[in-house]
């Protein structure tokens, strides 16, 4: 009977093989399994970049070249075994580490947003340029002052967000600039890379005090309260 069983399983998977069916089961499959466990920190975004296409395309052609019946069904079960861990690192907050984030963001600068959302629901900030598009990624909380990378196009900008935006891009910048746009455009925090500039004048003489320094990166508070 459990022979009978999976040889149908076979012969389904023959018949669907090739037509988009098993990706899309599969892809229900973790949403279904994501329902259950109802992991709040799950980004159902991930599935786009999710190994399965992979994985199923590897199935189809384990079984087409296995030989015999129980060779194809082994080949099956591996790839299933194969997606379950897979879909666990999806759809599990406890699997995902830092240093593995979808992202490939930093694991020093994680460590900096972090600390910005654990100091207020809604932080504002002004980052350098490289670095600015990683707030918004990794939160919707964070209000950027702007959120273009190096060399972007940045023309709609505000005159503020242009101002910060050219001055950070320097190595040698204007931090009475900096600071003046960021407070202008109610930014309450400003994150910067630790000896990367070489400015005249720090931001603290311009109402930016420095609040915390973590792992290389150095984060002004206005007003330092």
């Amino acid at each position: 009977m459990v022979f009978q069983i999976l040889r149908d399983f076979l012969n389904t998977y023959e018949s669907c093989r090739g037509t988009g069916k098993i990706l899309v089961l599969l892809i229900l499959s973790l949403l279904f399994m994501y329902s259950i466990r109802n992991e709040l920190s799950f980004n159902p975004f991930a599935l786009i970049l999710s190994p399965l296409t992979a994985i199923s395309s590897s199935a189809s052609l384990a079984a087409a070249k296995a030989r015999n019946l129980k060779g194809r069904i082994l080949a099956l079960f591996l790839c299933g075994f194969i997606i379950v861990l897979s879909g666990e690192r999806l759809y599990s907050a406890d699997k995902m580490r830092i240093s593995d984030n979808s992202m490939h963001i930093p694991d020093d600068y994680v460590a900096v947003m972090d600390c910005l959302l654990s100091e207020s629901d809604a932080p504002s900030v002004l980052a350098m340029p490289e670095y600015s598009l990683y707030h918004t990624m990794y939160s919707s909380r964070f209000d950027m002052l702007y959120e273009e990378h190096e060399n972007a196009d940045v023309r709609y900008l505000s005159e503020a967000a242009r101002y910060a935006y050219a001055q950070l891009s320097d190595r040698n910048p204007d931090m009475k600039i900096v600071a003046d746009a960021a407070a202008d455009s109610g930014i309450e925090y400003i994150v910067i890379k630790a000896d990367h500039y070489w400015a005249e004048f720090p931001l603290e003489r311009f109402g930016y005090p420095l609040y915390k320094a973590l792992d290389g990166w150095e984060i002004y508070k206005k007003g330092g309260e």
